[in-house]
């Protein structure tokens, strides 16, 4: 009898002894029959998505998977089954700021709470370089947040921390000192409007101190 190899692999979510030889086939049969269309359509519609090789290029996985979704158009009665599964499961959805374009790359802003850990991502909104492939994060993440849209969270994160144990509010804008300078003005905006937050406090540098 011949043996066959076999690996341990995460298959939407849950880890499962698969055979080596046919669990990529598998993984694209799931998503499609999820997705309720045919496996030719799948291929088709993800080959149109022109989506990043997640395999190969670093920092690419939040594109790849909202790039992913958007391809398969899941649905609003789709993405509210997907947040309960979360919530049943305690795994928190993260919040998302990013460029405010369309595109099947940039992720969608669903103000929503799955775990006690309420937990917002900022990306910037630098439309200009959100599609710019084979430069660096910083080069991607050029942004400094004005005050004005940094307002707009307030309202949201102070409605879902009543809900929520505890709140994380993270930068992922990367050049120079672009996430600290972002933070500083977002944690004045929460003092401002009387919402409880720690970090974010010291001054910012009045020249650009990265070494």
């Amino acid at each position: 009898m011949t043996k066959k190899p076999w690996i341990l692999f995460d298959i939407g979510g849950v880890l499962e002894l698969v055979e080596d030889g046919v669990w990529q086939e598998e993984l694209k049969d799931r998503w499609a029959d999820r997705a309720g269309i045919a496996r030719a359509e799948y291929n088709e519609r993800l080959a149109a998505a022109d989506l990043p090789r997640i395999d190969i290029e670093q920092g690419t996985a939040e594109e790849y998977w909202n790039g992913f979704a958007q391809a398969l158009r899941f649905t609003a009665e789709q993405r509210e089954e997907t947040l309960r599964f979360l919530e049943e499961h305690g795994m928190a959805h993260v919040v998302v700021d990013a460029p405010r374009m369309d595109g099947k790359n940039v992720p969608l802003t669903v103000h929503a709470l799955t775990a006690p850990i309420l937990y917002v991502r900022l990306h910037g909104r630098n439309a200009s370089t959100w599609n710019v492939r084979g430069g660096s994060a910083a080069e991607r993440f050029d942004y400094l947040y004005p005050e004005e849209e940094l307002a707009e969270w307030v309202e949201p994160v102070a409605r879902l921390t009543e809900e929520a144990d505890e709140v994380y509010a993270m930068f992922n804008v990367n050049r120079d000192d672009q996430g600290p300078r972002s933070a500083v003005i977002f944690r004045g905006l929460l003092d401002d409007a009387g919402i409880p937050a720690a970090g974010g406090v010291e001054p910012p540098p009045v020249d650009l101190t990265l070494f």
